[in-house]
């Protein structure tokens, strides 16, 4: 997680106004998703558009996270 949030630092300060980041992991960890994505909301002011889980087991793949943020 603490690397994850250093890494979103550097993307988010890179990120211009109405940029479109899009966030993946492959993880089925809230801390390493949903909370992550709460965390862009309030320390960067990210408004969240879109955010799912693709359960990977179904297909013997890993579990993914993707969630579609915008900077205003």
């Amino acid at each position: 997680v603490t690397l994850q949030r250093s890494i979103l630092n550097n993307v988010v300060s890179a990120l211009r106004n109405g940029g479109i980041l899009l966030y993946t992991t492959c993880s089925a960890y809230r801390c390493e998703n949903e909370e992550q994505t709460q965390w862009l909301q309030q320390q960067h002011g990210l408004q969240l558009l879109e955010q799912q889980v693709l359960p990977g087991y179904r297909h013997r793949a890993d579990t993914m996270f993707a969630a579609l943020l915008c900077k205003y």
